[in-house]
Protein backbone atom coordinates (compact mmCIF):
# COMPACT_ATOMS: atom_id res chain seq x y z
CA UNK A 1 0.00 0.00 0.00
CA UNK A 2 2.80 2.56 0.65
CA UNK A 3 4.06 2.02 -2.93
CA UNK A 4 0.60 2.80 -4.29
CA UNK A 5 0.43 6.01 -2.24
CA UNK A 6 3.87 6.98 -3.53
CA UNK A 7 2.76 6.42 -7.13
CA UNK A 8 -0.40 8.51 -6.57
CA UNK A 9 1.63 11.33 -5.02
CA UNK A 10 4.10 11.20 -7.90
CA UNK A 11 1.22 11.32 -10.38
CA UNK A 12 -0.20 14.42 -8.69
CA UNK A 13 3.21 16.11 -8.75
CA UNK A 14 3.66 15.33 -12.45
CA UNK A 15 0.17 16.66 -13.24
CA UNK A 16 0.83 19.86 -11.32
CA UNK A 17 4.16 20.32 -13.10
CA UNK A 18 2.54 19.80 -16.50
CA UNK A 19 -0.28 22.26 -15.78
CA UNK A 20 2.18 24.88 -14.58
CA UNK A 21 4.67 24.28 -17.41
CA UNK A 22 2.00 24.98 -20.02
CA UNK A 23 0.27 27.77 -18.07
CA UNK A 24 -3.08 26.01 -18.09
CA UNK A 25 -4.57 28.68 -15.81
CA UNK A 26 -4.52 30.92 -18.90
CA UNK A 27 -7.15 28.63 -20.42
CA UNK A 28 -9.79 29.90 -18.00
CA UNK A 29 -12.77 31.17 -19.94
CA UNK A 30 -11.71 29.59 -23.24
CA UNK A 31 -14.91 28.78 -25.09
CA UNK A 32 -14.52 28.61 -28.85
CA UNK A 33 -15.99 26.53 -31.61
CA UNK A 34 -15.78 26.19 -35.36
CA UNK A 35 -19.39 26.56 -36.45
CA UNK A 36 -18.58 25.29 -39.93
CA UNK A 37 -17.56 21.81 -38.77
CA UNK A 38 -20.52 19.48 -38.26
CA UNK A 39 -18.71 16.34 -37.13
CA UNK A 40 -15.52 16.98 -35.18
CA UNK A 41 -13.80 16.77 -31.82
CA UNK A 42 -14.59 18.68 -28.67
CA UNK A 43 -13.06 19.03 -25.24
CA UNK A 44 -14.08 20.18 -21.81
CA UNK A 45 -11.63 20.95 -19.01
CA UNK A 46 -12.35 22.04 -15.45
CA UNK A 47 -10.10 22.25 -12.44
CA UNK A 48 -10.64 23.38 -8.86
CA UNK A 49 -7.57 24.91 -7.25
CA UNK A 50 -6.73 24.73 -3.56
CA UNK A 51 -7.25 28.49 -3.19
CA UNK A 52 -10.90 27.98 -4.14
CA UNK A 53 -10.61 29.34 -7.67
CA UNK A 54 -11.83 27.40 -10.65
CA UNK A 55 -10.58 27.00 -14.23
CA UNK A 56 -13.00 26.12 -16.99
CA UNK A 57 -12.39 25.75 -20.72
CA UNK A 58 -14.17 24.09 -23.61
CA UNK A 59 -14.08 23.98 -27.35
CA UNK A 60 -15.29 22.32 -30.51
CA UNK A 61 -12.58 22.01 -33.16
CA UNK A 62 -10.75 24.86 -31.38
CA UNK A 63 -8.20 24.40 -28.61
CA UNK A 64 -6.26 26.70 -26.26
CA UNK A 65 -2.50 27.13 -26.53
CA UNK A 66 -0.55 23.94 -25.79
CA UNK A 67 -3.70 21.82 -25.56
CA UNK A 68 -2.16 18.97 -27.55
CA UNK A 69 0.98 18.90 -25.37
CA UNK A 70 -0.99 18.99 -22.12
CA UNK A 71 -3.34 16.25 -23.26
CA UNK A 72 -0.43 14.07 -24.38
CA UNK A 73 1.48 14.50 -21.10
CA UNK A 74 -1.59 13.92 -18.92
CA UNK A 75 -2.49 10.82 -20.94
CA UNK A 76 1.02 9.48 -20.39
CA UNK A 77 0.94 10.24 -16.66
CA UNK A 78 -2.38 8.48 -16.13
CA UNK A 79 -1.49 5.52 -18.35
CA UNK A 80 1.71 5.02 -16.34
CA UNK A 81 -0.31 5.16 -13.14
CA UNK A 82 -2.79 2.65 -14.54
CA UNK A 83 0.03 0.30 -15.56
CA UNK A 84 1.42 0.36 -11.98
CA UNK A 85 -1.78 -1.10 -10.47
Amino acid sequence: KPRRIFHYALCIMHCAFCLKKYNVTSWDGFNKSDKYVLDGDSFSFSLSLKDGSYISASGYMKWPNNYREVRSELDEIFMNLYDKK
